[in-house]
């Protein structure tokens, strides 16, 4: 419409004209980058952890600081940090085992004086004892070399260690209840008339019978006769017992007069020079 055409243009352009704003000109300004702005969010948290770690500074210097001050009046000092440190330790002292050594400071010995006071005599005498009933034991009979009896002959001297054939050699061994019945029955010998001469004795083996003690070649041994050497047997076989001290004898050979039956180290039984071994004539085992 036309008319408010026209109304329009005087609002405008005649009482109501609108000031205009200057632009001011860029050309002569410095370009000046803006800062870029940080999030709300994180400024805070750094402020939040710069608040904390001072707050623990502060707290810290306090506290060191309180240890360092001491107290007014009386009261002792409080400790210091170099006193509250750690302390060394030193080496333990070596202690010595032996006994220490007397000293001129040591009190003396007690010594207990004793009073010997000479013994007096007794004027008065003691009664007689009663005398005791003696009992009379009768002596065990000797056994001796008896024609007909079976013997042993122990070793003087050697309580157990008998004369005995082994292998067919006169040899000493020690023997005792324990041993076997055979060993039992190769110490054991039966006396009989001798051979050679009815006034001495032969020794005739009891598990061996017809088996008697004879020297050959200067060692006793067991052995049999025979025909061929029938005398020489017999006077080798043949001893004569001479009685020697603790009720022992010792066989001396009838062919042989000089030497006699000895027991050698080596542990067998020898026709020797001189006088021979006493051998104590017991019971079989």
């Amino acid at each position: 419409m036309p008319h408010d055409d026209e109304l329009n243009d005087l609002r405008i352009g005649g009482w109501f004209s609108e000031p205009r704003k200057e632009v001011p000109s860029t050309a002569l300004m410095p370009y000046r980058p803006r800062p870029l702005a940080r999030p709300a969010d994180t400024s805070d948290r750094s402020r939040r952890v710069l608040l904390a770690c001072g707050t623990a500074v502060v707290v810290g210097v306090a506290g060191v600081m309180a240890l360092l001050v001491t107290t007014d009046g009386d009261d002792d000092p409080l400790p210091s940090v170099a006193q509250l440190a750690f302390p060394s330790f030193e080496p333990l002292t070596p202690i010595s085992l032996l006994p220490a050594p007397a000293s001129s400071s040591a009190p003396p010995p007690v010594v207990i004086a004793t009073q010997t006071q000479p013994v007096a005599e007794h004027t008065t005498k003691r009664p007689s004892a009663t005398p005791s009933r003696t009992t009379t034991t009768k002596p065990t009979p000797a056994v001796t070399l008896t024609v007909g009896s079976t013997v042993g002959l122990e070793i003087s001297g050697s309580p157990g260690v008998r004369l005995r054939h082994r292998n067919f050699i006169a040899r000493a061994d020690r023997m005792g209840s324990a041993d076997s019945p055979l060993e039992k029955a190769d110490a054991a010998f039966t006396v009989r008339d001798g051979l050679a001469d009815d006034g001495c004795v032969s020794l005739e083996s009891v598990n061996y019978p017809g088996y008697f003690l004879r020297h050959r070649d200067f060692v006793l041994r067991l052995e049999q006769g025979n025909r061929q050497n029938a005398e020489l047997f017999r006077k080798d076989a043949t001893f004569c017992a001479t009685p020697t001290t603790g009720g022992a004898v010792i066989l001396e050979s009838i062919n042989y007069p000089t030497r006699a039956v000895h027991l050698r180290g080596d542990g067998i039984f020898h026709l020797d020079e001189g006088t021979g071994t006493a051998l104590v004539v017991r019971r079989p085992l």
